[in-house]
């Protein structure tokens, strides 16, 4: 990998030269050009972007395009690079290539190139040899001008480069009758894609259709079945009204003849409820009768049965699953906590880079998730972010995705839990990054995404604090807010 820089707009005198950094921090380097700008834009991702491609990337996709991994504008970092700061960099001379082991401040290097260096180099015009400019006279007065020898090659390789240019034409033809070839089996295999889409199509909406005429029959038995108990129901009240009026009338007979016509009154109603009761169970009939049709079925009937008590199942236990799902939101075992052993040494790996720690997995509202703690250096201060990653596990199939649960990472203090720094992601944050395609929330095809979550705070503040005991940190997660559960 080339060690070359170039700084843009820093410094007049050795902007857009090729220049070579002693101590320079890898974020102050645009990771696609090798610009040293004004301003270095940090990605999620890890890698940084000068400002003309990162506006570059804006007008795309807003993929990194070193990674292809998608990244929020909100959360993206800036760098500035002051005037000053570029002074305390050491470089090597410009004319370090040609030998110059200069080695100091940009405003050393600076005057240094302008005045004092040695090690200019110019181009002989008899043979182009790239000559120091201090050694050209001695270059053509000493027999060092290889301007003859050089004409000698130039012909020689003239003549092989039209040989080269023979075979090359030839290989080309070959080729091309070749790739004739192959595209001619692409379309072929392109035709036969299409038909198969084609037919794929008309099956799906076959299916559709026998879905919905199945789900339309269910419809109307559960409605007869509804209608049958409802009249069920309405008979056994006929039938305990009829019998108390028996009862009432077997009492009245004892009774002397005075209450006769009383008793007359009585059988005329009885005669009347039986008489409802006998239209009653005439309307049950034909309910009963396609009941009995419904019961006495073929067996490719049976079929569809099974196929709607399976479609009855799993409708049964998603709806199960859901509630048990929003009703673990209200636990407090939803809270998660990671401490962080051995401080000290996790912060000195952050001095020359990114230092991670991971968290083993945990059961977050029923997903299974990872807390991830990184230490990294800009500009001489350490800080210090928390992420929360979604990963796989086996009982993925049965959750909801994508992941749609605000959640809040925590940095824990020991002693005085006032002091702890707590920062959302929100419900309509995770539902703008999912519309801007990013994957972070979706359902993982790897074992475990590149996570979502905050810079919390600078390390040096952490200790300063008391958020360090025992050489030990602690942070932590938790649902943001609480579903209510169907009744």
């Amino acid at each position: 990998m080339s060690c070359e820089r170039f700084l843009c707009g820093l410094c007049d005198a050795l902007d857009w030269r090729p220049l070579e950094f002693v101590n320079l921090s890898p974020v102050r380097i645009c990771s696609l050009c090798n610009v040293v700008p004004s301003i270095t834009y940090l990605l999620e991702c890890s890698h940084q972007l000068c400002n003309v491609c990162y506006e570059g990337v804006l007008q795309g996709d807003r993929r990194c395009p070193l990674d292809g991994k998608y990244f929020d504008e909100d959360l993206v970092g800036q760098l500035e690079f002051t005037p000053r700061q570029v002074e305390k960099q050491e470089l090597r001379c410009v004319n370090w290539r040609e030998g110059c082991d200069v080695v100091g401040t940009v405003e050393h290097v600076k005057n240094h190139f302008s005045r004092d260096c040695a090690f200019h180099a110019v181009v002989c015009k008899r043979c182009d040899a790239k000559v120091l400019r201090r050694d050209i006279v001695k270059h053509n007065t000493d027999n060092l001008c290889q301007r003859e020898s050089v004409l000698t090659e130039v012909e020689h390789i003239r003549g092989d480069v039209s040989d080269t240019e023979k075979k090359t034409c030839i290989l080309v033809g070959k080729n091309h009758v070749k790739l004739s070839t192959i595209a001619d089996q692409l379309s072929e295999h392109q035709q036969l894609l299409n038909e198969l889409l084609e037919q794929q199509e008309r099956e799906v909406t076959e299916v559709r259709h026998v879905v919905n005429a199945l789900n339309e029959h269910v419809q109307f038995h559960e409605q007869v079945y509804g209608n049958v108990v409802n009249s069920g129901k309405a008979l056994e009240t006929s039938m305990d009204a009829v019998n108390t009026k028996l009862s009432a009338l077997e009492e009245g007979m004892h009774c002397s003849n005075d209450y006769m016509a009383t008793n007359a009154l009585g059988v005329a109603q009885i005669v009347a409820d039986l008489k409802d009761v006998t239209t009653g169970l005439d309307a049950l009939r034909e309910p009963l009768q396609e009941v009995k049709n419904f019961v006495n079925v073929t067996a490719e009937t049976r079929e569809t049965k099974s196929i709607a008590k399976a479609i009855f199942d799993t409708v049964y236990k998603v709806k199960s699953m859901e509630a048990s799902l929003r009703a673990a939101l209200h636990s407090d075992s939803n809270t998660l906590y990671f401490h962080v052993q051995y401080f000290a040494k996790f912060r000195e790996e952050g001095e020359n880079g990114i230092a991670n720690r991971y968290s083993e997995a945990f059961g977050f509202c029923g997903y299974s998730v990872k807390l991830l703690v990184q230490v990294f250096k800009v500009d001489d201060v350490q800080r210090l972010q928390l992420y929360l990653c979604i990963c796989q596990s086996p009982r993925d199939s049965l959750l909801k995705w994508p992941f749609l649960i605000p959640y809040t990472l925590m940095l824990i203090h020991p002693t005085d839990g006032k002091r702890n720094i707590e920062k959302t992601i929100s419900y309509d944050k995770i539902i703008n990054l999912i519309r801007t395609s990013n994957s972070t929330f979706s359902r993982q095809t790897t074992a475990m995404n590149e996570g979502r979550g905050f810079n919390m705070c600078k390390v040096e503040g952490m200790e300063f604090s008391d958020f360090v005991m025992n050489n030990c940190i602690c942070v932590g997660v938790k649902p943001a807010i609480c579903f209510e559960t169907e009744a």
